[in-house]
């Protein structure tokens, strides 16, 4: 099968883009069908972000176009301030006090921009094979795009009734470590009903990913639709 890996960057700032406009209601209807098959209908499946943060999106050419098959969502902490939302990393730990305050300190030790990695959905009818490959394919992209972006370091949530936590370690994550050392225990989420891990990535682990992967064709040929530039400038202009 023939993949397209896709990049949307701040959406409605691209909003009459065609391929935006053919993709982004393709990608919120992808995450309900994924999200819906492992928790409760009430479960919100799209947020503020979805308008203002990155979709790293891996497609499937057809004749009708570009169908999404798996999709993530990449936010920085400066996406949220140029828009005035709070920090989506502090606050994906907002259930557990504790666990907050450990990422706040790991993050006042780091240099660099940091971005929060969430909304993990791959098309629930697709095979086993088929879902690593592409499960292996975006966790690749993920470290291309920050090493291209000059995002550092990243922070994820990610459930273990899903099993997205194994799969988050075996992409380079790991769980993050409390002031003796020692990993964090899972945290309770509401939003989610499930116990779920706080895991980090940081640059030295994301940057030898890039390395490797960087000439793969899925990579140098990919659609990257980003004002990512004339934000910053519009930014540092006002």
């Amino acid at each position: 099968m023939s993949y397209q890996l896709v990049v949307i960057d701040r959406p409605i700032e691209n909003w009459n883009n065609p391929v935006v406009k053919e993709l982004f209601p393709k990608i919120i209807d992808l995450k309900k069908r994924c999200f819906h098959s492992f928790f409760e209908k009430s479960y919100v499946i799209a947020d503020t972000f979805d308008f203002l943060g990155t979709h790293v999106v891996i497609c499937k050419k057809t004749q009708q176009g570009l169908e999404p098959l798996l999709t993530f969502k990449v936010v920085t902490d400066e996406t949220a301030s140029f828009y005035h939302q709070s920090s989506p990393i502090l606050d994906c730990a907002s259930d557990s006090t504790f666990h907050q305050s450990i990422l706040e300190k790991w993050l006042t030790r780091k240099m660099g921009a940091s971005s929060y990695v969430s909304s993990f959905a791959v098309d629930p009818t697709l095979g086993p094979k088929t879902k690593y490959e592409l499960m292996k394919m975006s966790f690749e992209a993920s470290s291309l795009i920050n090493s291209s972006w000059g995002i550092r370091q990243s922070v994820c949530v990610a459930s273990t009734q899903t099993k997205a936590n194994s799969l988050y370690r075996k992409a380079g994550y790991k769980a993050l470590l409390d002031d003796s050392g020692n990993e964090l225990s899972c945290f309770f989420v509401p939003s989610f009903n499930v116990e779920a891990e706080l895991m980090v990535i940081e640059n030295e682990t994301q940057e030898e990913i890039a390395k490797v992967n960087k000439d793969k064709p899925y990579w140098t040929n990919r659609i990257e639709i980003s004002s990512r530039v004339e934000q910053e400038s519009y930014q540092f202009a006002s």
